[in-house]
């Protein structure tokens, strides 16, 4: 197959239409226009302007030759990792950052140093319609000579923002992935492409947990059921008094009941199979940083903020443009039948090393369809890809010039469930509103972009007693580990 390029943009409901709900990749080539003109301005000296303050965590490998995602990651500010790459250091590497997390345990959309940059950045895309945003990134380096980030597919749809250098994608559609020789066990591909494997849990099509979605839906039920009672009271209805009282003891017994236990410490989340370092947590920038530190530390103790952490950690070293996947383990024959549950590769990256000459590789990986059977696209600065979740691709970036830098902007979106490509499917691409409900949770507040990290921080005892929070993993790529 050949992937679409629009060289005009489309509408949102012909984007969904025609991709989105056929679960299709495209290429957008209509240059930065809409509401990602303002990243035409982002100029080195530009984002060292505005966001050279930003602490970030980077990654360092010890040669040229080595790859990425080690776990091998220094602390600097964002303007000198800007300075080290005019400098042709091609050993840094800026990929996803940890993401802070509200008093109420949201986490937020963006870390550093995006949250320095939310004037130029759109929460929503016009043209992504009514997808949900689950987080949005910055990936920046130097490969003077290419570097790759493994075969490997994400959880989410893609929104891929070339706007510096060049990408070379090499794609395999969901349906192969059995013959992938992933590093998980697939258990299961939906219909939509979103793949789960063996041990992630109860995973619905649309990614979430629906043991959760149960308790969300639960929880939905009895804050109607208060509702009517306290209009009930309102009205002087007979016997409104002793429903009230039911329907909050229901209410508060729901919300009890998801209480989480103490938030485990970094030396025992170390036992899980993939997680960061302990310099994973980066500190806020703005001027209450004391009073952000002190949300922080009450969100790490309720259930969304250790989960925001695990969400975090899970997506460290399975991005679309890193090195990340190269740093995995040797590629063995098998295919995963005995899969080392030591194994520090995530379950969504490939064993297979597409640099292999072509005999090794159908030696080694018998199954594999081999790279004639990969859809090869060439992305170029100002450039963009759709990349619907479940999608195998190996990334390989490339720097124009020998200082120039690769820089990209995407977005990740929950998968949609509803495929139905009509206008009706449009507006409601999810079946359920539990996305949507986390969404509007995530981004209570005046404006969600230029108050990062400083939601619901201000609520009544009993409001803040009825916050639901998830109880597993908010959107983990790694859910069971």
């Amino acid at each position: 197959m050949s992937v679409q390029t629009l060289k005009e943009w489309p509408a949102s409901l012909r984007f969904w239409s025609e991709f989105a709900s056929q679960r299709t990749p495209v290429v957008l080539d209509a240059g930065l226009v809409m509401d990602f003109a303002r990243l035409t301005a982002w100029s080195d000296e530009y984002l060292r302007e505005k966001a050279g303050a930003a602490k970030l965590l980077i990654e360092r490998r010890s040669a040229s030759t080595d790859s990425f995602g080690k776990g091998q990651k220094v602390s600097m500010s964002f303007g000198d990792f800007c300075k080290r790459l005019q400098g042709s250091d091609d050993l840094l590497y800026l990929s996803s950052q940890q993401l802070r997390t509200a008093r109420n345990g949201n986490p937020d959309c963006l870390g550093p140093p995006l949250d320095y940059l939310t004037a130029d950045i759109p929460l929503q895309p016009q043209i992504t319609g009514h997808l949900l945003p689950q987080q949005i990134n910055m990936w920046m380096g130097l490969a003077k000579d290419g570097a790759s980030s493994g075969l490997h597919h994400d959880y989410h749809d893609n929104l891929y923002i070339l706007l510096r250098g060049r990408k070379r994608f090499r794609l395999f559609p969901p349906d192969h992935a059995h013959l992938m020789y992933t590093h998980g066990n697939v258990a299961q591909i939906y219909p939509n492409g979103r793949i789960v494997y063996e041990g992630q849990g109860n995973v619905a099509e649309d990614g979430a947990d629906e043991d959760e979605v149960d308790r969300w839906q639960r929880k939905q039920d009895a804050e109607q059921r208060l509702a009517a009672a306290e209009e009930a009271l309102a009205e002087g209805a007979q016997g409104a008094a002793q429903d009230l009282e039911a329907a909050e003891a229901q209410l508060d017994a729901l919300l009890d009941s998801h209480l989480r236990p103490a938030r485990p410490t970094k030396r025992a989340k170390h036992d899980h199979v993939h997680e960061q370092d302990e310099q994973t947590v980066i500190p806020g920038h703005d001027e209450d940083d004391e009073e952000d530190e002190d949300e922080d530390e009450l969100a790490s103790g309720s259930e969304f903020g250790g989960l925001a952490d695990d969400f975090q950690d899970d997506y460290q070293g399975s991005d679309d443009d890193s090195d990340a996947g190269a740093g995995a383990p040797p590629s063995n024959a098998g295919q995963n039948d005995a899969h080392d549950a030591l194994d520090p590769a995530p379950c969504n990256f490939s064993r297979v090393d597409l640099s292999m000459p072509a005999k090794q590789l159908a030696k080694q990986f018998p199954n594999f369809p081999g790279l004639k059977a990969a859809t090869e696209v060439e992305l170029k600065a100002g450039q963009m890809l759709y990349l619907p979740a479940g999608w195998f691709h190996e990334v390989t970036s490339f720097s124009d010039g020998p200082a120039q830098t690769h820089l990209a902007l995407n977005y990740w979106f929950q998968p949609p469930d509803n495929l139905d490509a009509s206008p009706a499917g449009f507006a409601s691409p999810y079946r359920s509103a539990f996305w949507r409900s986390l969404w509007e949770g995530r981004n209570n507040g005046k404006d969600a972009l230029h108050n990062i990290g400083r939601r619901n921080t201000k609520h009544d005892g009993r409001k803040a007693a009825r916050t639901w929070q998830p109880t597993r993993p908010y959107e983990s790529a790694q859910l069971g580990l």
